[in-house]
């Protein structure tokens, strides 16, 4: 033990520090949210709180997937239908600082944020599309030596089958996308995965959306580099996936 010095002062609240300050936000326009003052009023759906949190209201006015982004992997967000510590949660993204959700229309949900270093950052909530190479049913074929902006926004989990052992046994149970290399020559080949501020699970395999045909996988923060033998005009499907509904883009080569 030792010796240390302690005192209080008084903070200001920000207006939105309890739900009965909440207000709305709207589709396509970002609002600054400052949680400096404010108290860790609600816990993260089951999770304990240690910072100062901020609400906001969210009613989409058609059914569909929305995507809740903040400024900075150190944000965190979830998502109640009520203001409610009972009120089961629709989604969290733990401190990957943007989620997605499917949603009722006419129905308000209240949008909790809360950022790690209580620091102001920005909140954006927008529609989201699914992918084209959403399902197996279209990949999207990649060149060699080319890099390809991909996302898992709006992705559907189509593929959620526990990967076998020798691919980590890593977790997909949220939205996954779907390509496919076919190697010109024989040999060794890597392939290269950059995610910001989530973690992707990426899998190989020589079946599509076949969870026990993959041959090599992993699940990094950040993304992965993973190396993979290739027969000249043998498809290999790589298959980007995720452990939860905290998602977004993300480079392929």
């Amino acid at each position: 033990v030792g010796t240390f010095t302690i005192s209080v002062s008084a903070v200001t609240a920000p207006p939105n520090d309890l739900c009965s300050g909440a207000p709305a936000l709207t589709v396509g326009v970002p609002v600054t949210a400052s949680p400096s003052g404010a108290v860790p009023d609600y816990t993260a759906c089951g999770s304990l709180n240690y910072y100062g949190d901020v609400v906001y209201t969210f009613t989409p006015t058609t059914t569909g997937a929305y995507v809740f982004t903040g400024s900075s992997s150190s944000v965190g967000l979830w998502l109640r239908p009520a203001c409610s510590e009972t009120a089961a949660c629709v989604t969290t993204s733990g401190s990957g600082g943007s989620f997605q959700a499917t949603l009722t229309a006419g129905t308000t949900y209240y949008v909790f944020a809360r950022h790690y270093s209580n620091s102001t950052f920005t909140l954006t909530v927008n529609p989201v599309v699914t992918p084209g190479n959403d399902t197996c049913s279209a990949p999207l074929d990649l060149s060699l030596a080319t890099t390809v902006n991909g996302t898992l926004l709006g992705a559907n989990n189509d593929y959620s089958t526990a990967l076998p052992t020798q691919c980590g046994n890593a977790l997909t149970a949220g939205g996954d996308v779907v390509y496919r290399f076919t190697p010109a020559t024989t040999g060794n080949f890597r392939l290269q995965v950059s995610a910001s501020s989530w973690y992707p699970t990426v899998w190989l395999g020589t079946a599509c959306g076949v969870t026990s045909s993959c041959v090599v996988g992993q699940r990094n923060y950040g993304g992965t580099d993973v190396n993979f033998h290739g027969t000249a005009g043998v498809p290999v499907y790589v298959h980007v996936d995720a452990e939860s509904t905290s998602v977004g883009p993300f480079t392929i080569s």
